[in-house]
């Protein structure tokens, strides 16, 4: 087990930073599946080039997680988002959350998740609105 101590401790603290980025900019909206399926690898990777003592197979693993890093980015952080909604309904916002939404299709680097607001317009009427964080479109649901 210490053969794998490095690439664990590396691994832990690439997660804990993706957590934290992704709790504060995307309000946990940003798919991690592929990302946390490579930081497993990650862990086998560091053993590996210490045991050949070359850093090429980590440099081009580094390069394959960065790239998997930007698609996995949603196209909107959740401050975005929120201010695309004051903007185009002039609400005040009571509820500002995440809802799971469905795809029909499947690909792991698209957020399975939305953003979900609710507030009181200029009319005084309860409205909800949905923004899609991988399209920034926006849903106004009764």
């Amino acid at each position: 087990m210490k053969k794998y101590i490095l690439g664990t401790i590396i691994s832990t603290i690439y997660l804990i930073i993706l957590l934290l980025f992704n709790e504060r900019v995307f309000n946990n909206v940003m798919s991690l599946n592929v990302l946390i399926t490579l930081l497993i690898f990650h862990i086998i990777i560091v053993k590996y080039c210490k045991s050949i003592r070359s850093f090429k197979p980590y440099i081009i693993f580094i390069l394959i997680f960065l790239l998997c890093t930007w698609f996995s980015l949603p196209k909107l952080t959740a401050h975005q988002a929120k201010n695309i909604v004051i903007d185009t309904y002039q609400i005040d916002i009571t509820l500002d959350e995440t809802v799971p939404v469905k795809s029909d299709t499947w690909n792991p680097f698209l957020a399975d998740r939305a953003y979900y607001y609710r507030g009181i317009n200029t009319k005084g009427e309860t409205i909800a609105i949905l923004v899609s964080p991988n399209t920034g479109e926006t849903f106004k649901l009764n």
